[in-house]
């Protein structure tokens, strides 16, 4: 078995066992390695350290001045990150990178170097209380390294990922967008800089890719943590990384609208996409098949936010997908959303059963799975056993028994759910029907004394009688089991910054039958003018709308009989239900939303039927 460098280290006599486990606990805390661990803390004689590791390791000492370290060289990459791994880049001779390490045996962080940087590394052993005067010394190093002693997020990993140290604007369109380029000064994104070394084409080491030049190499970390803090900050949902041909897009994914925000160098989609990929812990070697990995960010003043990685092959490298969990934003209750009173009492009802299902409906992103943490949030009490089924698990629920699936170890929903069966349940979740089998056991659950939440993929709420019709649920089980669907969207709120008053609607803006003319008529229009709270779009924040339907006595008797969709809605409308077009006129008329909004989001669930027979 191959000893540790500690016990290496323990057997020659050159640092105490106690001495080498508190540095150890000490590395493990702080990060960076152990051999800078044992010299911070005092604990072994520097001279004798070397002269082990020199023989050991047949790595000749190297004695370093502030005068033999080219800036261009440490400027690679962040000093926080150097004086964390102990490492200190020192000069550069083509592809080539010359760097001082004072623990050999930190493959990982020679490796970490390598692929952030585009370049060959060459390793010489240089004293770790050496290469910490040096970083201090360096020009900017004080500023970074207190910033470093006194907690701020700096370098790289996840718990880092927010602390860019070079500023990612994002102006209005038509105007360029920038970065600070370190040696470069502020230029325009996707332009030449103005004086510098050649680009960097060099094979990396395992065929990682190369980077674009050194100037741009400490900018991919720079950037991304900019991108990510930008985007935390304007509230997105997703970051979209695209490579094309000749170019590379980012876009914020904000109020559920793609925003396109910058086009950084072509050369720079390898560099970007490798960063993340280590960040969130997936191969950067592997370019051929999809990727999913996590990681954690710490969001200033907004809690931790927790990123969800999609790496994807496309035709010219690999697109990258962050989804950005906002711990802040957990629903705690149905009232946080702002669902209307006659909606809520609706919603209160069916929650209020022992027994029976309630579906969820709507198109990915529509806000389905926020709405049923409130749902499980107040339905949370002591006495109360509750078990999830989810894919993901997006936030962590305290009191609540959630399970994450894993189709490809056969822990599917189904699964999950035979499962909880056994657990003595009183309320179980599932993330959504997909298949037959769940839709059967999820069904049959319902009809045993279990509540049950979930969701179907369906335009509107009757469609989805029907849905479970087509995955094998009879319609008997449906009438018996299914006590409330609501279809819902989100709209986006009118910016409140910029906020105007439009002229009244013209009658019949809204042709849909479920919307009639009069009830538009008169109605004050506002909408966002644009400023910088919103970016200039006009729009800031979002609101849901539902379209609540209980299975009544009657309706219950048409699906029985096999009514078509069409039909369970036009009775349930005439019952008092409230489509989703008339629940977004609704919000037009509060003057929450625009016109625009309210028939982009409701056209294609009022105007068409899905499912009708």
């Amino acid at each position: 078995m191959e000893l540790s460098l500690g016990d290496m280290l323990v057997r020659a006599g050159v640092v105490t066992r106690q001495a080498c486990g508190q540095a150890v606990s000490a590395q493990r805390r702080d990060g960076g390695n152990l051999v800078a661990a044992l010299a911070r803390a005092g604990a072994v004689d520097e001279n004798r350290l070397m002269a082990f590791l020199d023989e050991r390791f047949d790595l000749q000492e190297r004695t370093l001045n502030v005068s033999d370290v080219d800036e261009a060289a440490v400027g690679l990459l962040p000093l926080p990150l150097l004086r964390k791994r102990g490492m200190l880049p020192f000069a550069r001779s083509g592809s080539v990178l010359d760097v001082a390490v004072s623990d050999p045996t930190d493959l990982a962080a020679v490796d970490e170097i390598r692929f952030m940087t585009g370049h060959d590394v060459r390793t010489v052993l240089a004293r770790p209380s050496t290469i910490e005067r040096i970083l201090a010394d360096l020009p900017g190093a004080p500023a970074h390294n207190a910033a470093a002693r006194d907690g701020e997020p700096v370098g790289s990993g996840t718990d880092a990922a927010l602390a860019g140290r070079g500023p990612y604007l994002s102006p209005a369109a038509g105007r360029a967008h920038v970065v600070d380029m370190p040696g470069h000064g502020r230029r325009p994104v996707g332009s030449a800089p103005a004086a510098g070394p050649a680009p960097v084409h060099s094979a990396m080491a395992r065929g990682r890719p190369a980077a674009r030049e050194p100037g741009a190499d400490t900018t991919v970390v720079a950037l991304v943590d900019s991108l990510m803090k930008d985007a935390v900050a304007r509230g997105a949902s997703d970051i979209h990384i695209e490579p094309y041909e000749d170019s590379v897009r980012v876009r914020f994914r904000i109020d559920g609208v793609l925003q396109e925000v910058m086009t950084p160098p072509h050369e720079m989609k390898h560099a970007l996409t490798s960063r993340i990929k280590v960040m969130s812990g997936l191969d950067i070697a592997e370019h051929r098949l999809p990727q999913d990995g996590r990681l954690k960010l710490d969001g200033t003043g907004g809690g931790e936010v927790d990123v969800r990685v999609s790496v994807l092959p496309v035709r010219f490298g690999e697109k990258v997908v962050l989804r950005l969990l906002h711990r802040s934003d957990l629903v705690t209750s149905l009232d946080a959303l702002g669902i209307e009173a006659r909606d809520r009492e609706l919603f209160t009802r069916a929650m209020s059963k022992p027994a029976g299902m309630v579906l969820l409906t709507g198109p990915t992103g529509s806000g389905k799975t926020t709405t049923l943490y409130g749902m499980l949030s107040e339905l949370n009490r002591p006495g109360v056993n509750i078990s999830t089924a989810e894919d993901p698990v997006e936030y962590h629920l305290a009191g609540i028994n959630q399970v994450q699936t894993h189709a490809d170890i056969g822990l599917t929903f189904a699964a999950c759910l035979r499962a909880f069966l056994r657990q003595d349940p009183d309320i179980l979740m599932v993330g959504e029907i997909r298949d037959a089998e769940t839709a059967r056991i999820a069904v049959n659950a319902a009809l045993t004394g279990h509540l049950v939440l979930t969701t179907l993929h369906t335009n509107d709420a009757p469609s989805s009688v029907h849905r479970l019709m087509d995955m094998g649920v009879e319609p008997y089980l449906i009438a018996s089991a299914v006590s409330m669907v609501a279809a819902q969207r989100l709209l986006r709120r009118v910016c409140a910054g910029c906020r105007r008053v439009r002229a009244p609607l013209p009658g019949g803006m809204f042709t849909a039958p479920s919307a009639p003319a009069e009830e538009v008529r008169d109605v004050e229009d506002s909408h966002g003018a644009g400023c910088p709270e919103c970016h200039h779009t006009g729009y800031r924040g979002r609101a849901a709308v539902y379209e609540v339907m209980t299975l009544t006595d009657d309706l219950q008797r048409m699906v029985l009989r096999g009514a078509s969709a069409a039909e369970l809605k036009a009775a349930a409308v005439a019952k008092g239900m409230r489509t989703l077009r008339q629940a977004a006129v609704d919000k037009v008329r509060q003057g929450v939303t625009t016109v625009e909004e309210a028939l982009r989001v409701t056209d294609a669930a009022a105007d068409g039927v899905e499912g009708q027979r």
